[in-house]
């Protein structure tokens, strides 16, 4: 993509250190508070909202790239499966809209700073609503027929549903009698936090070591296992018995992440394939 008029080459280096910045003070004030005696969780509540925000900034770079390789990809299947004669439609190009994206962030930052001087409260529940609608307004990008259905942008736009879901659940539960509340946590935990995480380990892993993403079968696998552990933790919140269900899913989350751990530690430990340094991308995509 080219870069806009005006930007610097340290503009995603800046943005970095100012995220980074950003969870220290959050973690310093955790820590404060705590040593103080005073609850702490707000802090984490108002981190893991930064981090929602991260993510939908993060992934609007990363996702024009994997969905717009997926079109052509299918656009490549489908044009050795014509003849000569019969013309091949060309795609539509996937377009990260930067008014949806800022929507959203706005809505998560609004709800976050609700929770944070009025936690439980009718504003936040109705903020929360407003947040996962803004979600959904924003996986309405991604609907770019059967590209979406492969296994890059599906885990992507998977970790959108579950915020959505997660945000969705929360204006419910504060609505109602907050019972959700824990369950609707997990769901922005552990499916929009968690698996964006191991989306994007498993996509720039193995693009920024040189070498091409790893089509084998433990990639989907462990996006299913975490896909799955969410709700379960979710409804662990409301089984009268719920060790079960909660020993599943930290099982299914470890088993995920140890899967990950087991592939991709041996690329992380030595020399890139291709020999270039840093974060360059494949040879030959840069």
């Amino acid at each position: 993509m080219r870069r806009p008029s005006g930007a610097t080459a340290n503009d995603a280096q800046l943005a970095f250190v100012g995220a980074l910045l950003l969870m220290i003070a959050l973690t310093a004030g955790f820590y404060l508070d705590a040593l103080r005696g005073e609850p702490p969780a707000r802090w984490l509540l108002a981190q893991l909202g930064a981090f929602m925000a991260l993510i939908i900034i993060a992934m609007s770079r990363i996702s024009m790239r994997i969905v717009n390789a997926s079109i052509e990809e299918r656009q490549d299947a489908e044009q050795a499966a014509q003849t000569a004669f019969d013309a091949v439609e060309a795609p539509e190009r996937y377009i990260a809209r930067p008014p949806r994206r800022n929507l959203a962030i706005i809505c998560i930052a609004l709800f976050t700073t609700a929770q944070w001087y009025q936690p439980g409260g009718r504003i936040s529940a109705w903020l929360a609503l407003a947040a996962a609608c803004a979600m959904l307004n924003l996986m309405g990008d991604w609907h770019v027929g059967r590209a979406l259905w492969r296994r890059w942008p599906l885990m992507l736009y998977a970790s959108y549903a579950a915020m959505a879901a997660g945000y969705g659940l929360t204006g419910l539960s504060l609505l109602g009698d907050g019972l959700l509340a824990n369950g609707s946590l997990h769901l922005l935990t552990i499916g929009g936090l968690g698996l964006s995480i191991y989306a994007v380990i498993a996509i720039a892993g193995y693009t920024h070591s040189g070498l091409e993403k790893d089509d084998r079968a433990w990639v989907p696998v462990g996006a299913c296992l975490l896909a799955t552990s969410a709700p379960l933790r979710a409804a662990a919140s409301l089984a009268d018995a719920p060790i079960p269900l909660l020993a599943l899913s930290a099982a299914l989350w470890c088993i995920a992440f140890t899967l990950m751990g087991w592939h991709m530690l041996p690329v992380f430990m030595r020399p890139r394939a291709d020999g270039r340094s840093g974060c360059a991308g494949v040879l030959g995509e840069d």
